[in-house]
């Protein structure tokens, strides 16, 4: 059975599916291209190699060799789906799940992408041009979405790919395929891309909000303060209390009696003591609070967002028999 060819916007997709995902861009606003250029992909190893910059130990503590010298030569033509020129991003549409050599052409192009803008970032040149290439270096990724367009979201992610995870680190973790992404919206900034399911999706927002939420309160900082007064005070107390009773010994106060002193020090000492459970009593509530505002559903739901869910029904619903705009369904 072969894939009935629609039409949206000027383009002849090779599938409805390709159309739904157009659709889907359009509702979120992203800009997309349909297969706007093809690549001729080579893996050498040699080469590939030395741009790690490590000994042939370091190498196979990597795992470098023992995954990648039996690629060295391997060729492919590539021509992916959509280019997302704001994000960087090589999306690939597949109805069933993608075999290995879909992995494997995904891998070469990210890895090719990310080298090209690498050298870019070294090359003489207007800031703005660095930047972008520093941009593209960082944020680059190569994706391939498979099954049906979602609904509501999807439950167990729906692509596979290569690319740096949101706010992550760079290095290794570009070269192997990552599991369960989907797209996602931070509901802080709204900002939109690709990650793991079930991960906290844009880490900086979390932080940022929990920073502002300690700043705010400033509940942290001054109890901090409290607790480290009372410690001083209460050392201290502690090492009068241990003097001798004859140190604060009135001599006409009567023998077996409390002195003035001692009792002071006495209620100096249950005054901390108190004053040191108050204070841990409103961190530990402070850190309560501060867990809730930031709890782990908030941030790691990115993929529910309702700009979302509005995408996946536009897109499922559209109908394409009357031209090049397509009906969404009521």
């Amino acid at each position: 059975m072969r894939p009935i060819e629609t039409k949206y916007k000027g383009y002849r997709f090779r599938s409805r599916l390709e159309a739904r995902w157009a659709v889907f861009f359009d509702t979120l606003g992203l800009k997309w291209w349909y297969e706007p250029e093809g690549f001729d992909l080579r893996f050498d190893y040699e080469e590939f190699a030395r741009d790690w910059d490590l000994t042939d130990e370091e190498l196979l503590e990597e795992g470098i060799p023992q995954v990648f010298k039996a690629l060295d030569g391997k060729e492919y033509s590539y021509l992916p789906d959509f280019h997302l020129p704001e994000l960087n991003y090589w999306i690939e549409i597949k109805g069933p799940q993608p075999n290995k050599a879909d992995l494997l052409k995904a891998f070469f192009l990210s890895h090719f992408v990310h080298e090209a803008a690498s050298a870019k970032v070294g090359e003489p040149g207007p800031d703005k041009e660095i930047k972008k290439a520093l941009n593209d270096a960082i944020n680059s990724g190569v994706y391939v979405f498979y099954g049906d367009i979602p609904w509501p979201f999807p439950e167990r992610g729906n692509a596979v790919g290569y690319g740096i995870r949101a706010s992550g680190p760079l290095g290794a973790e570009r070269l192997w395929a990552r599991l369960r992404l989907c797209w996602q919206q931070c509901r802080l900034c709204s900002k939109i891309g690709i990650d793991s399911l079930g991960g906290a999706y844009c880490t900086n927002c979390k932080f940022e909000l929990e920073k502002a939420i300690y700043s705010r309160t400033r509940t942290a900082r001054a109890t901090g303060r409290e607790l480290a007064d009372a410690r001083s005070v209460w050392d201290s107390s502690i090492f009068l209390e241990e003097l001798s009773e004859e140190f604060f010994q009135d001599p006409r106060t009567p023998k077996g009696q409390e002195t003035e002193c001692s009792r002071l020090v006495r209620e100096s000492v249950r005054r901390m003591v108190e004053q040191d459970r108050r204070n841990r009593e409103a961190l530990n509530k402070h850190d309560r609070l501060v867990q809730e505002a930031l709890n782990s559903e908030f941030f790691t739901t990115g993929h529910k967002t309702p700009d979302l869910q509005k995408a996946y029904d536009a897109a499922r619903s559209a109908r394409f028999e009357h031209g090049a705009s397509p009906r969404l369904s009521r």
